[in-house]
């Protein structure tokens, strides 16, 4: 992921799949107007904990992840008008 990725203010859709990714930057958080983010298909087990920050976020695939369970529910707490998909 691109150092500075959270200058991009105005970003509103941002597709990360199938990357090999293991870790998303807290950078990401920054994107205060992002609608969608696709995570799908890496090797996330967790988000940033300032994830909560997406307030517009309205869509966040998650799915074909390593992501916990007690993960998945801090992120959907986290982010209750979100749909968040899992597996």
């Amino acid at each position: 992921i691109i150092s500075g990725i959270g200058q991009l203010k105005c970003l509103l859709r941002l597709d990360l799949s199938h990357n090999n990714i293991s870790d998303v930057p807290d950078e990401i958080c920054e994107l205060h107007n992002l609608r969608t983010l696709d995570l799908k298909s890496n090797r996330l087990q967790n988000l940033p904990s300032e994830i909560g920050q997406l307030t517009k976020l309205t869509n966040l695939e998650l799915e074909d992840n390593q992501v916990i369970e007690s993960e998945k529910m801090r992120i959907s707490f986290l982010l209750p008008k979100c749909q968040v998909k899992f597996n």
